[in-house]
């Protein structure tokens, strides 16, 4: 029977952060019951559903066990809270402190990766680049004009998932012989 991994209190308590999102979502639907409302709303949603996904994908990899790791998390319960807290005016446009914080908790995403050992691995490198390239793209959405804008954090959600579900490449024949005969 194999073992399974415990819920930790760090990723309960992030979780709730991302449901004081979910609420903020709600009561802007439930302020304006508008068409557009539910647009915007969903559009905010799916950013930081994405962003909890990768904390999810985080902690699946490599959990939070470790003192680095678990202050990694809780440091990225700040800004993910701040986004949260800053829906309110990015649905009215003003995007500038959501996407900040989204960028703030994509760079301590790839902190979290780097000290779980993503340095040694293709994956963790590929997402800790993905973070860093989403990072800046959000940082580059404040001075871009709307639609413009979401755009942006879409390529930020594509670069993202690109690495977080991309499978570690594997040696293809002809790069694995140049490999053999050099040693």
């Amino acid at each position: 029977m194999s073992e399974s991994k415990r819920v930790s209190w760090v990723e309960l308590y992030l979780d709730l952060v991302f449901v004081l999102a979910v609420g903020q979502l709600t009561h802007l639907i439930v302020a304006e019951p508008e068409r557009s409302s539910v647009w915007i709303a969903l559009g905010l949603f799916v950013t930081l559903w994405w962003t909890w996904v990768g904390f999810a994908v985080l902690y699946n990899r490599h959990g939070a066990d470790e003192p680095l790791q678990r202050l990694l998390f809780l440091a990225g319960s700040v800004p993910a809270g701040v986004a949260a807290v800053a829906i309110d005016p990015a649905s009215g446009g003003d995007s500038t402190v959501f996407a900040l914080s989204l960028a703030a908790t994509r760079l301590v995403l790839a902190a979290s990766t780097i000290a779980a050992g993503g340095r040694t691995n293709l994956l963790g490198q590929r997402i800790t680049r993905a973070c860093l390239a989403s990072a800046a793209l959000f940082v580059v959405s404040i001075w871009v004009p709307g639609p413009f804008r979401y755009l942006l954090w879409a390529i930020a959600i594509a670069v993202e998932s690109g690495a977080m579900l991309a499978e570690t490449a594997r040696p293809r024949a002809g790069c694995d012989a140049t490999r053999t005969s050099r040693r």
